[in-house]
């Protein structure tokens, strides 16, 4: 499995609390594979590595199950607020799943277990059962917010794991 591991770009006091955004993107087709992963994961990346703002990410790819994920910290919201306008191909997304949360810098980086619950309850719907997790964005193919989007299974390997 394709995964970046996590990437530092500044460093802050161990107190400071810094702002996570961790995604998930799954494609509607194999065949949308080499052009997303191409165009705008490629894309997405570079614009980390010049983004002011951003303390560090990591990124994955999981060709079997059509899916990107992201997981980026930033200094603070206004920082992270460009990370929105970037956007994937309309047709050839299936669903999105974004969730944020705040955390020390002394956590970071943020391992791909965490972001994997976290994602995996926005995406089901359910509120956190960890005090102090905010809402998630899941967003449909047709581009409206959604309550729930179909869900991988709780046996999903992490995004770093091989195999």
């Amino acid at each position: 499995m394709p995964a970046l591991p996590w990437s530092v770009r500044a460093s802050l006091p161990p107190t400071y609390a810094c702002l996570v955004i961790a995604s998930r993107q799954v494609l509607r087709r194999y065949r949308d594979l080499p052009a997303a992963y191409l165009g705008q994961f490629r894309a997405f990346r570079r614009w980390l590595r010049t983004s002011d703002g951003v303390l560090g990410y990591a990124l994955a790819v999981r060709p079997w199950s059509r899916s990107f994920w992201t997981v980026s910290a930033w200094v603070d919201e206004d920082a992270a607020g460009a990370a929105t306008l970037t956007r994937w191909p309309g047709r050839a997304l299936a669903a999105s799943t974004v969730v944020s949360w705040y955390c020390l810098a002394e956590e970071l980086p943020v391992g791909w277990a965490e972001v994997q619950q976290r994602l995996r309850y926005a995406a089901a719907g359910r509120p956190s059962i960890v005090t102090g997790w905010p809402v998630a964005r899941t967003m449909s193919s047709r581009g409206g917010v959604t309550a729930s989007v179909t869900s991988s299974s709780t046996a999903e390997k992490e995004p770093g794991q091989a195999g």
